[in-house]
């Protein structure tokens, strides 16, 4: 369907004025589609195709403190790992990149940044030695019972 020449002349005057609002606009949709098609998730690892994922062991939160301990399945090329905890609201309360193994134990400073009866989520990430993603983990989640 062919655009008639007066109605692109009003097209290029309603646009002209606006060129910011009009890039943000293209940008939105363009990743609005993506995203509607599954040709780009915010949360997949890098490459666009389905990366394994890594699985999560539900957290030893023991009694203590320093009770709480993180495990997570080993990928193969991984040169390390990114851990990250949220609490309800989405708010980062331990971040750990380059950890290397399968097993993070928190430092007691992050520890007592954990408070008992209150949900968290945390996932982990798999990186390769040039940086790119190659796993990632599904949310898990984990409540502190009251501590001493």
């Amino acid at each position: 369907m062919e655009t008639k020449p007066e109605n692109k002349n009003r097209i290029r005057l309603l646009l002209r004025d606006r060129p910011v609002q009009v890039s943000a606009l293209c940008l939105f949709l363009s990743i609005l589609m993506l995203y509607l098609t599954r040709e780009w998730d915010p949360l997949r690892p890098s490459g666009g195709a389905a990366q394994p994922s890594i699985r999560l062991e539900n957290p030893d939160t023991g009694g203590s403190p320093g009770g709480i301990r993180f495990r997570w399945s080993p990928v193969p090329g991984a040169a390390h790992f990114l851990l990250d905890v949220f609490d309800t609201d989405l708010e980062t309360v331990i971040q750990r990149d380059r950890l290397e193994g399968q097993e993070y134990v928190p430092e007691s400073a992050e520890v007592r940044n954990l408070k008992a009866e209150v949900d968290y989520s945390w996932w982990v990430r798999a990186r390769g030695p040039d940086g790119q993603c190659l796993a990632a983990s599904p949310r898990g989640k984990f409540r502190l019972s009251g501590r001493e």
